[in-house]
């Protein structure tokens, strides 16, 4: 018997379809010589600091750094662990179909671990799960020690991340005497400060006026005086002084610029683009297309960091395009020869593109993401775009003002993108050194500096990407050139645990930190795990112990050292920082609730659970159910009926003083 685990039931059953295991069982489908089971995402993970002996939160006891780290079932998925360790027991091979990536392979080798298995297994590589895909990575399987070095990269950053997280968080909580844990880490601090030293730039910034002067020449051509005034006056009379008078083209420049077009999306572009054109969250983006990723088969994997494709794609690329519904619109389409398809540029995976499945029955959302990314793929093969810049320089009674315009000779892949800013480029008529116009109007206009905006998403998610491109140290900063705060696939997940610790607040499309967020950054902002430049090596690291290059003990070792350091500096500061409890008001009587280790509760009666249905509720969601009585749609609830993941809102019915499910709505 063959075993294959993949990582959700969802995926579990499109394979064993494929595989012709038809027959259902508790835990797992049967037939044809497999049995297909399946884990409920992490269900095996690190074990908690008091499997170490350190239950209590006590100073003395830090840093914690276990001799060997154990591991643990998740107390939800204990039977269906059972379950696999069973088959795993009988199998005569197994093959690991978790998600291809370092997260995906961690997960299995994890549960691979704990269940005390020793049997060599093979390993499924595939970036989409249609039939096809699907059909063809069966036919293609790898031994698993092929991705030896990648698990020790997902195992390194696991406990490279537990070590840190643990031990930074109870240094800071315990020296500082908030009665709630204040998380640190080394991906969440740094992009903490992104967010509060931009917020203060934008706060602290004060505008400074200035004066422009604009005339208006026969023609209707603009042109703006090429300095700027600090005094309205001196403003104002150059605008009456050439007012009236000639204009005339002493410099004339006509340039051809052509604009390629852009590759496909990776995940952090995709998440950028849908935050900007529809105000989704980085989470929000990533879990819309996991969905068209793994129930609707309509898109390539989502996790990947590379907007390129393999050069063995040429053929697949030609057979999708013809079946989008965009190309019923003529195009001169580019497939063979473009840069697009490049193997060194290809890191694990390829770029989202469409599967050429036909999408049907997606909800308005999935629709968005869906477009964005079939809109971004075929514009990759349209011609460029070509635009014929103008710029004409005129002398106006001794002074340079100058007009610039533009003119599209060919539309290309801009006729699919159509551009988010709006030009306000004007189309000049022809003219020769030595014309001449007249100014028919003339005035000054005023003006200030403006700050930069704050945070958005969007622009969170390009300074996490490029972290480490504005370091002053030349060595340093080419040693991590191209690394970023974390990975695409964690990026969102980072935001949202900003927002769960109550250090950040989304406000519409702008991220703002709260008052906590501020004073637990402003006391770290001098340390390493404050500093981009930490986590960006870290990340560099973990490419190298993906790639062979470093050791996998090597690299914990650097870890360990860090961790003393970093716990004898909390113990420094925490106590510098005083944290103001908030107290929580019942949405029903308006008493003080109580917060404890399960739930919120009220005397009269009210309870919200922190777990409902194997997901833990962010303190963003709790908040919403007690403000607000209702939260968006939340991914990732478990059915006790089916093992399945559900989305759904939840509400807080007064009349019953109970947390339930809202299903009124699709």
């Amino acid at each position: 018997m063959l075993c294959v685990l993949a990582e959700k039931p969802s995926v579990a059953r499109d394979i064993a379809k494929i595989l012709g295991a038809n027959n259902k069982k508790n835990g797992f489908l049967e037939g044809n010589g497999y049995a297909v089971t399946w884990a409920f995402g992490h269900l095996v993970t690190l074990q908690a600091p008091a499997a170490y002996g350190f239950e209590k939160w006590v100073l003395e006891d830090l840093p914690m750094i276990p001799e060997q780290f154990k591991l643990q079932v998740n107390k939800e998925g204990s039977s269906q662990f059972k379950v696999v360790k069973e088959l795993f027991g009988k199998a005569d091979e197994i093959i690991c179909a978790t998600d291809a990536g370092r997260e995906g392979e961690l997960i299995f080798r994890y549960i691979y671990t704990l269940s005390g298995c020793r049997k060599p297994f093979k390993r499924l590589w595939i970036s989409s799960l249609t039939d096809q895909a699907i059909k063809g990575g069966f036919d293609n399987l790898s031994q698993g020690n092929e991705y030896d070095n990648l698990y020790y990269s997902a195992k390194a950053r696991s406990e490279a991340d537990w070590l840190i997280g643990m031990n930074a968080t109870r240094s800071l909580t315990l020296t500082s005497g908030s009665k709630k844990a204040l998380s640190v880490g080394r991906v969440q601090t740094p992009v903490l400060g992104f967010i509060v030293n931009r917020h203060h730039q934008f706060v602290n910034f004060k505008p400074e006026k200035y004066y422009k002067v604009g005339a208006v020449l026969e023609g209707d051509i603009i042109a703006a005086h090429s300095g700027q005034f600090k005094v309205k006056q001196e403003a104002e009379e150059l605008a009456n002084l050439v007012n009236g008078k000639v204009a005339t083209c002493k410099e004339k420049e006509v340039k051809e610029i052509k604009e390629k077009s852009p590759l496909p999306y990776d995940l952090t572009t995709l998440q950028r683009a849908a935050n900007q054109k529809y105000g989704f969250s980085a989470q929000e983006t990533l879990s819309y297309t996991q969905e068209l990723y793994e129930k609707h088969k309509v898109v390539t994997y989502p996790r990947t960091d590379s907007c390129y494709l393999s050069n063995d794609m040429i053929g697949m690329v030609g057979e999708i395009l013809p079946g989008l519904n965009i190309y019923q619109v003529k195009h001169n389409i580019t497939i063979s020869g473009n840069k697009v398809f490049n193997d060194k540029k290809v890191t694990d995976h390829h770029a989202i593109i469409p599967t050429g499945t036909k999408a049907e029955g997606l909800s308005d959302a999935l629709g968005k993401v869906y477009s964005l990314i079939v809109d971004r793929f075929y514009a990759t093969f349209l011609p460029e775009c070509i635009k014929q810049t103008t710029k004409y320089e005129f002398d106006i009674v001794g002074h340079c003002f100058v007009a610039k315009g533009t003119v599209i000779k060919q539309q290309g892949w801009r006729e699919v993108l159509k551009s988010s800013k709006k030009e306000k480029e004007q189309e000049l008529p022809v003219l020769d050194k030595g014309d001449e116009r007249k100014v028919v109007k003339a005035a000054s206009e005023q003006k200030q500096t403006k700050p930069k905006p704050l945070h958005s998403e969007s622009s969170l998610l390009k300074e996490m990407e490029t972290a480490g491109k504005e370091i002053e140290e030349k060595e340093l900063a080419k040693s991590i050139k191209g690394a970023g705060i974390g990975t695409p696939a964690t990026r969102a997940g980072i935001i949202e645990i900003l927002i769960k610790r109550v250090y950040v607040k989304r406000e519409k499309k702008t991220l703002m930190p709260t008052e906590l967020g501020i004073t637990v950054f402003r006391k770290l902002e001098k340390l390493d795990i404050a500093s981009p430049i930490m986590t960006a090596k870290w990340e560099t690291n973990l490419k190298e112990v993906e790639a062979g290059e470093m050791p996998y003990n090597q690299f914990l070792s650097e870890v360990k050292k860090a961790t003393n350091n970093l716990t004898a500096q909390l113990k420094e500061v925490g106590g510098q920082i005083q944290v103001k409890e908030d107290k929580i008001s019942c949405p029903c009587c308006k008493k003080e609730m109580r917060d404890g280790p399960k739930g919120i509760s009220c005397e009269c009666g009210v309870v919200i659970w922190k777990e409902v249905s194997g997901k833990k509720l962010s303190e963003s969601v709790i908040r919403d159910l007690i403000t607000k009585g209702k939260t968006r749609p939340i991914s990732g609830f478990i059915s006790k009926k089916t093992g399945n993941e559900f989305k759904a809102p939840l509400v807080l019915n007064k009349g019953t003083k109970k947390v339930q499910f809202d299903f009124s709505k699709k």
